[in-house]
């Protein structure tokens, strides 16, 4: 799961989209205090009297030095939401192949349980009908284990078909060519939850920079 997830952060189209989207913020706060270039005029002609005037004229706009300090502060709040963007992206994706990760692992545990009772009212089936034949049992014993064994045969086709599914979810997700089988070491899967995992949580810390930004424009 640990390999899964890794492979999954470095090779995801949208997580690295999303850290290019941080850096270009981050080099935008350079730009806060960037004063509008010097206008120059100069004007030729009649333009007080009967002869000809030379006229020139200079402006430079340039804002209260607040401003300037209000925007490198808005800048600066914007990338770090994209930062925090980006922790969500990876928190989202680290979920998301969890999920499907634990889906095969549950597949793959059916599938074998299913093989396993194959084998048996396979097994089973070959007796009756042997039994069948030799006079020891009625039509109706035959008749049962063919019909269970044909349901164990359909949930096992189920059971592939989700298999592959999850399989080819999981592919996406690392962004790969490679069909991957997960293997664990464990049957039990130890989740903890506490106050302070709850506080961390990227989308609540998100939302907390988003009313930071809102502040922030306002100002």
């Amino acid at each position: 799961i640990d390999q899964a997830i890794d492979k999954a952060i470095s090779q995801n189209k949208q997580l690295s989209t999303e850290k290019l989207k941080s850096m270009y913020l981050k080099a935008m706060i350079k730009t806060s205090a960037d004063i509008p270039q010097t206008n120059i005029m100069a004007d030729y002609g009649q333009i007080n009297g009967a002869t000809n005037d030379t006229r020139f004229s200079i402006s430079q706009n340039i804002a209260f030095p607040t401003v300037y300090k209000r925007q490198k502060q808005l800048f600066t709040q914007e990338w770090k939401e994209s930062l925090l963007s980006v922790t969500m992206k990876e928190y989202e994706l680290k979920r998301m192949v969890t999920e499907v990760y634990y889906n095969m692992l549950y597949w793959q545990k059916k599938e074998a349980l299913l093989k396993k009772a194959d084998t048996l009212y396979t097994n089973f089936y070959d007796r009756s009908s042997l039994r069948l034949q030799k006079g020891e049992s009625n039509i109706l014993e035959k008749t049962s284990t063919e019909s269970q064994k044909a349901g164990i045969s359909i949930q096992l086709r189920q059971v592939q078909q989700e298999l592959n599914t999850a399989g080819l979810q999981l592919q996406l997700l690392l962004n790969t060519d490679t069909l991957f089988t997960p293997i664990v070491h464990t049957n039990s899967l130890q989740i903890s939850l506490s106050t302070t995992d709850i506080a961390k949580n990227p989308l609540l810390q998100l939302t907390a920079q988003k009313q930071t930004i809102a502040n922030q424009q306002i100002k």
